[in-house]
């Protein structure tokens, strides 16, 4: 099994909770496993920090059959200067005038209005920064490295890769969580159940993933994206752009395993932007809820049923082969390299607009 949680509260004091014990070991039962591995999606370091706050993570001597490991993952603080630096990097490539922007760490325009279509702040310094004397010289590839988003993506796909890897082949339950559990958690969850079920690498299935993992358990679209104007500039982060990027990379490598292709990606991604449709909207099912957000908007899914041809992978097979052409079973999970040269920029989503790639692409938006 895989499941989810917040962080626990054992705080500098090392305080126990008798709920929490019970509650891990159930868990553990569940597949009658004789041990239950925590992946705390943090480093260790960023979880004694919390332990200053009164948070932190689980003390295995309090816990029976319990392993702790570290998903070393970047906070959304670092998540967002990676992107604000790629964006710089991706724009500086083929403007050379003008500011670089970023929609994640945008105040207001001075009128109180932003446009959902485009990024909404000026990012001078990461540009700046990208042509540098301390770059000149360099390669794009290099900027890029110097960025650490594909590094981010790495760490992601590989805490994901673990957490397969132990409910598959250890027949071990897994607990993934982070600070809160609706940022880097899900970020791991959601493609950890990609990877070894093939239910949810169809169109419907992965919907109705995104639907559970990301919108009914609390992701908090609105602040993480900051779809109003006094949404905290602060809490801005690309957190389920890490993700889509992370799932590119999936279908990168297993072309033929999802019935979605790169486009149902971006138009994910566009959506959740434009605010067009309510499934992306407030931070939780509660304000939505409250605002009636459900009778008033359609959800995206609507979107994609009504255009599902658009997003259909050609390539897809139930049952694709590997590298020896024996055809895999069903039940074989999706196990990416993690070679460094095998993780790739989601040039698709970043690139799209620039009219300097070769060769040549369309356009593609959803907007």
């Amino acid at each position: 099994t895989i499941s989810s949680s917040a962080q626990p509260k054992p705080g500098v004091q090392n305080k126990r909770s008798s709920d929490d014990e019970r509650f891990l070991d159930e868990l553990r039962l569940l597949c009658a496993a004789k041990q239950l591995v925590i992946i705390d999606a943090r480093s260790k370091v960023a979880t004694q920090g919390n332990r200053v706050m009164g948070m932190g993570t689980e003390l295995t001597r309090y816990y029976d059959g319990v392993e702790l490991q570290y998903g070393n993952i970047a906070n959304i603080h670092a998540a967002r200067d990676a992107v604000n630096a790629v964006h710089g990097l991706c724009r500086a490539s083929h403007s050379a005038a003008g500011p670089t922007t970023s929609y994640f760490d945008a105040p207001a325009a001075a009128n109180g209005q932003k446009n959902p279509f485009a990024y909404a702040s000026s990012l001078a310094s990461a540009a700046a920064a990208s042509s540098s004397s301390s770059t000149e010289g360099s390669t794009w590839l290099a900027k890029l490295d110097a960025t650490t988003w594909l590094k981010q993506v790495h760490s992601i796909l590989a805490a994901a890769v673990r957490t397969v890897e132990l409910v598959h082949y250890r027949k071990t339950s897994v607990l993934v969580h982070c600070s809160d559990g609706w940022d880097r958690t899900p970020q791991i969850t959601v493609l950890a159940i990609l990877m070894l079920d093939p239910q949810y690498r169809t169109i419907d299935g992965f919907l109705a993933l995104c639907q559970k993992e990301w919108v009914d358990f609390g992701h908090k679209f609105d602040e993480r994206c900051g779809h109003q104007d006094d949404s905290p500039a602060d809490q801005r982060s690309p957190v389920f752009l890490l993700f889509v990027d992370c799932l590119a990379n999936l279908i990168r490598q297993f072309p033929a395993c999802f019935e979605f292709n790169m486009k149902l990606l971006i138009a994910l991604m566009d959506q959740l932007f434009a605010c067009r449709f309510g499934t992306f909207l407030e931070n939780c099912h509660r304000q939505r809820a409250v605002k009636r957000i459900d009778e008033k908007t359609a959800p995206f899914w609507w979107l994609v049923a009504e255009n599902k041809a658009t997003f259909v992978n050609p390539l897809y097979s139930r049952a694709p082969p590997d590298d020896d052409d024996e055809p895999l079973s069903s039940l074989d999970p999706l196990i990416p390299s993690l070679s460094p040269k095998n993780v790739r920029f989601f040039e698709e989503y970043f690139l799209r607009f620039d009219p300097t790639i070769m060769p040549p692409r369309p356009i593609e938006t959803f907007y």
